[in-house]
């Protein structure tokens, strides 16, 4: 704990030559603050100091190797660590500096959530970016209405669609997921829930052992669709 706070003020002390344009060399800033993080991975001080420094001279690259050698590189890497890599995998997709596609950022996410044994499958923080992330695809190619293509948006609904399916597997416990999706679904464009949809839901839940009460649920998903009503009832 002394040491981290030592690493820390020396780091405050960084912070305070780069940010009132004190003279200092960029090689050595960058040397101790890679040193300070491959002490202390999950400090969000130096991360977000790191970030700064490189974004300031353009070598995004280095975060991602910091990020991959010192932060990511075990099975004991943290929601900390992921949220910081996510942040600015998405950053650097949304600024077009380092030729990041949205393809590298759902890979990023789809490692953080979906990789063996992720200690950061069950983090509500994480889904929630991932499908922000998504619903942000959607708007952006709206902007284009007359000329995107049906295939297209219908890819990036599927694409949303299949986040908050595979969110739910991971997050039966949260009431704001399970809203947010059904909410965000609920429309009459052509994208809303099907019923096949809407049975994968169910059944999604009833797996979890989950209680709902939806007004009208039962006569979408059909009543011979052997549900067991006894455990879950729907009003």
């Amino acid at each position: 704990m002394l040491l981290e706070l030592l690493h820390q003020a020396r780091a405050k002390l960084m912070a305070y030559h780069i940010r009132d344009r004190r003279p200092y060399k960029p090689s050595m800033i960058r040397s101790e603050l890679e040193s300070s993080i491959r002490a202390f991975p999950n400090n969000t001080i130096f991360l977000a100091l790191h970030a700064e420094t490189e974004a300031r001279h353009r070598i995004d690259d280095r975060i991602r190797g910091v990020m991959r050698d010192s932060v990511l590189y075990t099975d004991q890497s943290t929601v900390i660590g992921w949220v910081f890599a996510l942040t600015q995998e998405i950053a650097r997709y949304q600024t077009q500096t380092s030729g990041s596609t949205a393809q590298a950022v759902r890979s990023t996410f789809q490692r953080a959530l979906m990789g063996l044994e992720s200690p950061s499958a069950h983090s509500v923080v994480i889904w929630e970016m991932y499908f922000d992330f998504e619903e942000s695809q959607i708007e952006k190619e709206g902007k284009g209405t007359d000329s995107i293509s049906k295939k297209q948006k219908d890819t990036c609904f599927a694409r949303l669609r299949q986040v908050f399916l595979d969110g739910l597997r991971y997050l039966p416990f949260s009431k704001s997921w399970i809203l947010r999706g059904l909410r965000f679904f609920d429309r009459d464009d052509g994208y809303g829930w099907s019923r096949r949809d809407l049975k994968s839901v169910w059944n999604v839940l009833l797996e979890r052992d989950m209680r709902i009460r939806v007004e009208g649920f039962e006569e979408m998903l059909g009543k011979s669709d052997g549900v067991c009503r006894d455990r879950h009832r729907v009003d």
